[in-house]
């Protein structure tokens, strides 16, 4: 029975490492956060706007510049998804994610903040106070070899960019970019980079690793001179068997607490 106890444990603390350890080693362009599933009307792709339309009560490609009813952008690989239902489209609001945009309302400089515009699921640099926006642009658009021309009236290009998400209303900013209040002009800066996101994983696979190591040091050698010890003195097998099954829940409680950790590390933006 200790054995087999001992066994569990090894195998659960495994099978979580396995679970979560993709996510943590391998560094992912397009999104840093957690998802949900939505069921989305449409056909929306990875990037696209989604907002709540309250006609029909379902969530639809944002089409409205704006739109107060916008809700987060579609992820096709999200790092984490939470099933909300069976089958569904994962959505994000909140990390960061690429944004499909366009530059209908005037180019994208890192710092403006991003809403809805006239093109289906496709973003756009806010300028208006009154404006829901999904969060703030990580980096410019276009770039002088990037985009695509999407209308004939007018140089409209669209593409992708990384987005700080923040669903919401607009805050009272001076000019269309985040910045400390009456600075006009002030871009986000900060370590988000490529650099900074490696060293994000690192750490977070250092904590992982660091603690199901200590996990197996500590407990991992109480579970096994018990597991001796029962054969060494069979009288005393059930307060021996008591001491298993504690160290086996300190094994997964540490586990687990090292991979909470580490995914919290993914998710701050430095």
């Amino acid at each position: 029975m200790a054995s087999s106890f001992y066994r569990s444990a090894i195998t659960l603390s495994v099978g979580m490492v396995v679970l979560v350890a993709p996510g943590l080693v391998a560094a992912r362009e397009d999104v840093t956060a957690i998802a949900k599933t939505y069921s989305v009307v449409g056909d929306p792709v990875s990037g696209d706007l989604v907002s709540f339309d309250r006609s029909i009560q379902a969530f639809v490609p944002s089409r409205v510049v704006g739109d107060p009813d916008l809700f987060g952008v579609v992820v096709a690989n999200p790092l984490v998804v939470l099933r909300t239902m069976a089958s569904g489209t994962p959505i994000m609001n909140t990390g960061e994610a690429r944004v499909n945009v366009t530059t209908i309302n005037g180019g994208i400089a890192a710092g403006d903040y991003i809403t809805s515009s006239t093109i289906a699921g496709k973003g756009e640099k806010s300028t208006r106070a009154g404006d829901t926006v999904v969060g703030v642009a990580l980096e410019p658009f276009p770039l002088a070899s990037s985009g695509v021309n999407v209308r004939d009236d007018g140089p409209v290009y669209s593409g992708a960019i990384s987005v700080l998400l923040s669903v919401g209303p607009r805050p009272s900013t001076t000019g269309g970019t985040m910045g400390t209040p009456g600075v006009p002009g002030r871009s986000v800066t900060g370590l988000n980079t490529p650099v900074a996101n490696v060293l994000k994983y690192l750490l977070a696979t250092l904590v992982v690793v660091g603690s199901i190591y200590v996990a197996f040091r500590n407990f991992g050698s109480n579970l096994r001179d018990s597991i001796v010890s029962v054969g060494r003195n069979p009288l005393a097998k059930p307060a021996i068997q008591s001491m298993v099954v504690i160290n086996t829940i300190l094994v997964v409680v540490v586990t687990a607490v090292g991979l909470f950790i580490g995914l919290m590390i993914l998710f701050v933006q430095l």
